[in-house]
């Protein structure tokens, strides 16, 4: 699996507009990581650490603080995209 910044950026664009749910970036990101644990996954070298600090975020943006509410909100995915400069 090779993935670069413009794939990150689109996940967050998605994510930010509802046209993906966060369980399916919450799995893209799952299966980057485990790819990585495998020795499968390659990084965009020169933004290898941005990359990689994104797919953690995207890891738990399914998840929830309440059986009907998700822990994080839309603006949250803005300002994470904001403070990695994506």
């Amino acid at each position: 699996i090779t993935i670069t910044l413009e794939d990150i950026r689109t996940k967050f664009d998605a994510l930010i507009e509802g046209t993906q749910s966060r369980e399916a970036i919450s799995a893209f990101a799952e299966e980057a990581m485990n790819a990585d644990d495998h020795g499968q996954l390659e990084l965009e070298k020169k933004n290898a650490g941005k990359i990689w600090e994104a797919l953690s975020y995207l890891n738990g943006v399914d998840l929830k603080d309440t059986p009907s509410t998700y822990l994080h909100s839309r603006s949250n995915f803005v300002a994470e995209k904001a403070r990695l400069g994506i």
